[in-house]
């Protein structure tokens, strides 16, 4: 029986009933488990159907019941047979070819007759977009058929409705596929949310621009106006146009797609004209190429002198077989008047090295994008569609500006301890590979997170708390902690710029009593003096200097003063680009250990500088003369417990300085502030004066011929009520703006009413207007003695200095009345002023020099085109062996054959180690000279010989150096 083959149960078994077990329960068992369920011929016996689902443990009933019918369906089979039937495949081979065959008759019997209708459709649509569509779902059509026809067709992807909608049978059996990815889920690489798989493609340019000239009338237009031009002409496609914007060649057009790009340009003929377009054009790509050191003139085999810019275009498609979209000069100024810079552009690189007659290989420009920095809300994008709300450069907060912020500095960006414009801020772009890349998030995070701990450190709290209120008075300074001395001082740039911890400054040692030994001068802005002072400062062990006028200078791209190895330098100002911004304090702290220096900046002020070294405060202080903003800002300083103020004050007393004892009997210095800042204070001053005052501009004129000559105008409540304007004899500008000043009073004290009015003398320049306040210069003195006497006559007359050429409308009005005066007769017996002498007798020497020497100087210096001059030549400044051998090369008189043949010179040696003779320019053709020192001989080898000896002569020192070449390779012996 059937359950005489099972295994008895490893422990009881519930299901056994023992006596009480029915006799035919297991076909009764496995006639239930069979019913309404497929026959299983080859299955394996203990499997379940389920995917990768097993059979029941072997005590189970129900597996039992299986292993059962299994069995009894065996023993029924005919266990006799030994024999099987030979495996044979060519019925179903024929089977399957036949039916595959009649598929596809019918899919090509279908194919056919679509084609055949899809033609007769087709022929309608000629023209346009609609013949566009049509070629476009053609090729559709053809693509799927013949993926269809070929067996191509890749099986779609399951739906969740398909699965659902589809047999429970289907649902449970796995296909091949699906157990092939279920044998490699595991092995498949891991793939990270979000993670790029795949490279996208380049975005498609879908720009359409439309060339115009500079004067146009269609720049005047809107982007709206374009846009209703092109519905008028071309209807709908209007719709698809994203934007038009203007650019600096006229306007570009932001299509939808391509084929509405294409479109716009198809058909530009009929849209196009009534804007004067020179072109309507997609972007194309340039690809710009820079060709340094071309002659600027080129000669033929007979000596005929050849434009250079005729041949050019040619030989650039020669060299590249490329040819050349643009060719242009370059802006760059070249030092070597011969030659000249080119810009060649081309739609395709060059696939190899070129150059043009002798020119430097042409070198690709690759411009990159400079990080652009909105000045909305200081982040790092495009300013034009920003929408953001404003935000303060200094301090980061969006209820004010930065004009009038006195806030402690944090960058919105990075939120360190510096303003949001710093170019080495942490958060701004970085270029990685030649690509500007922006920080990701986790960057971002981490650099504001360092800022915002760098700026607590360095503004801790009590001194932000000080910085907020107004306290007055000072502490006394505990003079033990402190020595004091006095001397000259030295130097500058930040050490809040170079990337130092900052903490290393804003802590300090409790235990260190040592007193700190403080240096102070002022150096007047001479290098040598404060050399001086850092050396002498560092030669006595002082930790720190204070320096007032420290020297400065600055480039383009750099910020220049002194610096000390021994001293860490701060300055109050990061950059400066000329006088009016330049720092005028400069404190340096010792690098030393024990010494823990942070700079804060509760003002910003070029003329003070604030440090905390071990928790005592020192403020490094200067004041210009007359001025009081510094004194001012010194004064409203709340000051801390622990303080030391030192500096030049420029303080003055009675006892030991003569002249007016206080400052309000002192008059104002004439300028103040500089040219720009000037202009609006004095615009400024002149809206708020008494109707009634007089305002009087004068100033001189000297023509190209030499004619001095004045103008005046008088103003009352900024409307102009009297000018005059007059020709002076031989004179010099100077003259004629101190007489323009005397008539101009003299004018003004004749109107009526005018003894009760105050009455101010403007003229523009500084020199004059300095003689007319003070001691009368001897050129023109009796014209300031006048000016002076109806002045103190007068009683109210004041002289005023006004910028020039800045558009003061009585200043200009002025100008032009003396300008227009020169073309007036001289006036007869008139006597030459001593400034106009002293021109003349500076003029005549140095004219007859230039003279002489125009026909007296030899041959070998006409050559080299030499300016003659009768004061020192720059020449002078080179070393005695460097100019003793250029001026050999200039005169021909030196260790030369021709020169030692000349004088019989029997123990010169005459060659150079190379076996040529000695010569002036042998330097420039010596093959012992290394390749990277020569100079290049372009475009002409005598041309650039008598340049190198000439005006430009550092390349000859700077080659004869280089390449040692009158010590080791033509030695005089």
């Amino acid at each position: 029986m059937a359950s005489s083959m099972t295994s008895p149960p490893a422990v009881s078994d519930r299901f056994d009933l023992g006596i009480h077990t029915p006799a035919n329960l297991n076909r009764e068992a496995r006639a239930a488990l069979l019913q309404n369920s497929p026959a299983i011929v080859n299955g394996p016996v203990g499997v379940s159907p389920g995917l990768g689902r097993t059979a029941q443990t072997p005590s189970s009933p129900l597996n039992a019941a299986t292993t059962a019918a299994a069995t009894e369906g065996a023993e029924r089979a005919n266990p006799t047979s030994i024999f099987e039937q030979p495996i044979s495949i060519i019925k179903s081979a024929n089977d399957l070819a036949r039916e595959r065959v009649e598929e596809y008759n019918a899919k090509l019997m279908v194919f056919q007759a679509f084609c055949a209708k899809f033609e007769e459709a087709a022929q309608q649509f000629t023209a346009g977009p609609q013949r566009r569509f049509a070629r476009q779902f053609a090729d559709s059509f053809l693509g799927t058929w013949k993926q269809e026809l070929s067996g191509d067709a890749s099986a779609s992807k399951p739906t969740y409705s398909s699965v659902a909608a589809s047999p429970p049978t289907d649902r449970a059996r796995p296909t091949p596929q699906h157990q092939q990815q279920q044998q490699h889920r595991q092995s498949d690489p891991l793939h990270r949310q979000g993670q790029q798989s795949t490279i996208a493609p380049p975005r498609q340019d879908l720009r359409v621009f439309i060339r115009l000239e500079a004067g146009a009338p269609a720049r005047a237009h809107s982007g709206y106006a374009i846009r209703t031009l092109i519905r008028e002409k071309l209807g709908a496609v209007s719709d698809k146009i994203r934007q038009v914007f203007e650019v600096r060649s006229g306007w570009a057009i932001l299509a939808a797609d391509l084929e509405t790009r294409d479109f716009l340009v198809e058909k530009r003929a009929e849209w196009a004209a009534e804007l004067g377009a020179m072109a309507v054009e997609t972007n194309k790509e340039w690809h710009t190429y820079v060709v340094s050191h071309f002659p600027r003139r080129l000669t033929d085999f007979r000596g005929n002198e050849v434009d250079s810019d005729s041949v050019v275009s040619d030989e650039v498609e020669i060299q590249t077989g490329l040819k050349p979209v643009d060719i242009r000069t370059g802006r760059q100024f070249s030092d070597n008047p011969l030659t000249k810079t080119l810009l060649v552009s081309f739609l395709k690189p060059t696939k190899r090295f070129w150059s043009l007659f002798g020119s430097r290989a042409a070198r690709l420009i690759d411009k990159t994008v400079q990080p652009k920095q909105c000045e909305t809300c200081w982040d790092y994008h495009f300013a034009r569609n920003c929408r953001r709300q404003p935000v303060c450069r200094r301090c980061g907060k969006t209820d004010h500006i930065a004009d009038g912020c006195a806030a402690p500095e944090q960058c919105v960006n990075c939120l360190g301890p510096h303003e949001a414009s710093l170019r080495k801020c942490p958060a701004r772009p970085k270029k990685v590979r030649g690509v500007l890349r922006r920080l990701t998030k986790e960057q971002r995070e981490h650099v504001r997170m360092v800022g915002a701990e760098t700026y607590r450190q360095r503004y801790s709290e009590t001194q932000l708390e000080t910085h907020m209120e107004t306290q007055q008075g000072a502490s006394e300074l505990r003079r033990g902690d402190i020595g004091l001395d006095e001397q000259p001082d030295a130097h500058a740039p930040s050490p809040a710029a170079s990337g130092a911890p900052s903490n290393r400054y804003s802590q300090t040692r409790k235990n260190d009593k040592k007193p700190l030994k403080v240096f102070q001068a002022n150096v007047g802005k001479i290098p040598p003096a404060h050399d001086c002072a850092l050396a002498l400062a560092d030669s006595e062990r002082y930790d720190i200097v204070l320096l007032q006028e420290p020297w400065t200078a600055h480039t383009k791209a750099r910020c220049l003063t002194k610096t000390h190895s021994a001293y860490d330098t701060f300055t109050p100002v990061d950059m400066w680009n000329s006088n009016d911004t330049r720092p005028r304090v400069m404190t340096y702290v010792r690098r030393d250990p024990r010494l823990l220096a942070d700079q804060i900046r509760p003002f910003e002020t070029r003329d003070i500088l604030w440090i905390t070294v071990n928790g005592m405060t020192i403020a490094n202080f200067y004041r210009q003369n007359d001025e009081k903003d510094a004194l001012n800002t010194l004064l409203r300083w709340p000051v801390p417990e622990r303080c030391l103020v030192a500096g030049d004050f420029n303080a003055r007393h009675h006892s030991w300085q003569t002249g007016q004892a206080t400052h309000q009997e002192q008059m104002p210095p004439l300028q103040m502030a500089s040219k720009e800042k000037s202009t609006g204070a004095f615009l400024h001053w002149v809206e708020r004066l008494d109707p009634l005052t007089l305002v009087v501009y004068s100033d001189g004129s000297l023509s190209s011929e030499g004619a001095a000559s004045y103008g005046f105008t008088i103003h009352q409540n900024n409307v102009p009520i009297f000018d005059g304007s007059g020709r002076l004899g031989p004179a010099e500008v100077f003259d004629a703006e101190a007489t323009g000043a005397l008539e101009g009073l003299k004018a003004a004290l004749n109107l009526q009413g005018s003894a009760a009015q105050n009455i101010f003398i403007c003229l523009d320049n500084l020199a004059a207007a300095t003689c007319l306040r003070g001691t009368p210069s001897d050129s023109s003195q009796d014209v300031f003695l006048e000016f002076q006497a109806l002045a103190a006559s007068h009683g109210a007359t004041q002289v005023l200095w006004v910028p020039g050429h800045s558009s003061i409308p009585g200043n200009e009005q002025a100008d032009k009345l003396a300008k227009a005066a020169s073309s007036l007769l001289e006036p007869e017996g008139a006597l030459p002023t001593l400034a106009y002498l002293r021109r003349i007798a500076r003029q005549k020497p140095k004219e007859a020099f230039e003279t002489w020497w125009s026909t007296s100087a030899p041959e070998q210096y006409k050559r080299l085109n030499l300016k003659a001059t009768t004061g020192c030549p720059p020449e002078l400044t080179l070393p005695r062996a460097a100019l003793h051998h250029l001026l050999a090369a200039r005169s021909l008189h030196g260790d030369f054959a021709a020169y030692h043949e000349r004088f019989d010179h029997g123990d010169a040696r005459l060659v150079c180690s190379c076996g040529r003779r000695k010569a002036p320019d042998h330097i420039f053709y010596c093959r012992k000279v290394p390749p990277r020192h020569r100079m290049r001989l372009a475009p002409s080898p005598n041309a650039a010989v008598n340049l190198a000896v000439g005006k430009d002569f550092t390349k000859f020192t700077d080659l004869s150096k280089d390449s040692a070449f009158f010590g080791k390779i033509c030695p005089r012996y």
